[in-house]
């Protein structure tokens, strides 16, 4: 994430780790306006490391609200860190993920779902501030 936030930066980057090795590296055109950077996470040292390093943190769709509530733990991001969860579009209850400390909710269709414009209309629904349905 440093070598990548760095990058996005404009700025030169020389790492050596373990998963990354870059040497003199340069984007010859860096956004001008760097894009907020999330991680997908699910363990306690990646989602430690996710509240270090970026904007927020993506949980999947088998997450349960304890689950957020668990990860969020680990996480020690700062103010307005982002707690985006995958919720299949056969919850009932999304309030329980929100209580829990979820920031944004991701609707996410199952292979059973055959109506996309009930999903769709359920999502409206949320985002204008409705109560979940």
């Amino acid at each position: 994430m440093t070598a990548l936030t760095s990058l996005l930066a404009g700025e030169t980057v020389d790492v050596r780790g373990r998963y990354v090795s870059l040497d003199n590296v340069r984007l010859d055109w860096p956004p001008a306006v760097p894009p907020p950077l999330l991680v997908g996470a699910t363990r306690p040292k990646t989602l430690s490391v996710s509240g270090e390093t970026s904007c927020g943190t993506i949980l999947t769709s088998s997450t349960t609200p304890q689950q957020v509530r668990d990860a969020i733990g680990h996480i020690v991001g700062g103010p307005g860190h982002d707690i985006v969860v995958y919720v299949s579009d056969q919850v009932d209850d999304l309030d329980a993920y929100v209580e829990a400390g979820a920031t944004t909710l991701v609707l996410e269709p199952g292979p059973q779902t055959t109506d996309l414009n009930g999903v769709f209309q359920r999502a409206v629904h949320l985002a204008s501030g409705g109560p979940p349905r």
